[in-house]
């Protein structure tokens, strides 16, 4: 079982593969390269929301709440634009499970990362505004996945063509 915690991550679309490579580097130099596929991606947008969620709020005010923590979050941690050099042995791990859990006593977020035999890959400790700012620069890198922002809501709602006549 290989053991790795990551400490910084780089996203690489793959345009041949249409996969997000993310090359995770770890305290000492050491890379790690994890396949995202879109479908794992849309898995994890679709939970991910309602794990974050604190059941204690009453949910016609969560979603304004969510919307607002995510934009903020995802404005307040900066990204790095930089060269990315690749080790050349780099071992590649294509995602099959992602399991979340909160770390007792902390605002850390444990993110366990397998492959498909279900054997640990990797680990990321984030707090959630880290974890929302991963999520945001996926959704901004990935245009063309039709994936959906689970924390923007639509402003306004729209009418079915047959119901534009509008009577006083």
């Amino acid at each position: 079982m290989l053991k790795f915690a990551t400490a910084r991550i780089s996203f690489i679309y793959d345009h041949i593969q249409d996969r997000m490579n993310l090359l995770c580097h770890n305290q000492s130099g050491e890379q790690l390269m994890m396949v995202l596929t879109r479908q794992m991606l849309k898995e994890l947008l679709n939970s991910l929301p309602q794990w974050l969620q604190d059941n204690q709020l009453v949910q016609a005010n969560q979603d304004a709440i969510d919307e607002f923590e995510h934009n903020t979050a995802s404005e307040q941690i900066s990204a790095v634009e930089d060269d990315i050099k690749i080790n050349a042995s780099l071992p590649v791990f294509l995602i099959a499970s992602i399991n979340l859990s909160r770390i007792s006593n902390s605002e850390q977020i444990l993110l366990l990362f397998k492959d498909e035999s279900e054997n640990f890959i990797n680990q990321l400790f984030l707090n959630e505004d880290e974890l929302h700012k991963i999520m945001a620069t996926l959704l901004e890198k990935l245009p063309n996945w039709d994936l959906n922002n689970p924390w923007n809501r639509p402003s306004s709602i729209g009418l079915p063509h047959a119901a534009t006549k509008i009577m006083h």
